[in-house]
Order: structure tokens, then sequence, then C-alpha cells
């Protein structure tokens, strides 16, 4: 019988490590398109192998061929694991258990941030199998 093991995934720590947005009031409706991507990188610290994950997100509102909204937010989180598990294997954990930790953190920032800067509505970034630019490539 073959045995599991069982891989315990803790968040170290976490930074929004950018947060550009623009914004001009228009008449029209505005369409807006979201673009996700992750990245995630094999790091040691404090002599164990942890995993970074990077999130980055970019939106457009568009109306009429021209933007009037853009918002480009980074956020990247340290995660760390047993030890036993390969590297391989300690990013695809981080890669999908790590997103849907840090992914809520980043859509509570745009959506507090555009509901303060008078957006009706204020821009909710999907929680429910977000497509990643980086997956979409693949």
């Amino acid at each position: 019988m073959n045995r599991v093991e069982q891989a315990i995934l803790q968040m170290k720590r976490y930074l929004i490590k950018e947060f550009c947005f623009s914004y001009t009031p228009v008449q029209n409706e505005i369409v807006i398109s979201i673009e996700l991507g992750r990245e995630t990188k094999i790091i040691e610290e404090d002599g164990k192998k942890n995993c970074l994950l990077e999130l980055t997100l970019t939106a457009f509102g568009r109306a009429d061929e021209t933007d009037y909204l853009t918002i480009k937010a980074s956020m990247e989180g340290v995660f760390e694991c047993q030890e036993t598990l390969e590297e391989k294997a300690l990013e695809k954990i981080v890669a999908e258990s790590g997103t849907s930790i840090l992914l809520p953190v980043l859509r509570a920032a745009i959506l507090s941030f555009t509901g303060q800067a008078g957006l009706t509505p204020p821009i909710v970034i999907p929680l429910m199998n977000p497509r990643f630019s980086s997956e979409a490539e693949e």
C-alpha cells in the first residue's frame, strides 16, 4: 500500500508590491476586461525551502475604443510546507492552494480602492475558477 504524505501549507507573509490605478469618469458604459497571472519560485529561508507566489492583475475599462479605467496590481506571498516534498510538488501546491489564499486579499484591496474612488459599481474580481494568463499560454 502506498503511503500518503500530509502536506501542510502555511503562509509566512504577503505583500502588495504594486498598485496603480487611473480612472476618468465617463457617461458611457465601461466594458471591463481582467487578466490574471501567477508565477511560483522556490526560495530558501532559514535553511528551509519555501515557495514564493506572485499574483498579477491587470484590468482595463473601455468605452468607445478609449481606456477610462486602468488597474495594475501585483502581490506576493511566501509559503512553507513539509521539506519532504519535491520542488515541483511544492510549486504545484502553492500555485493552486496559495492562489486561493492570496486572491481574496487582492480582491478585497481592489474592491475597497475602487469603491472609495467612486466607481459605481466598484470592481469585484471573480473568485470562482479564475483563468490565469500564464495558463492560457500553455
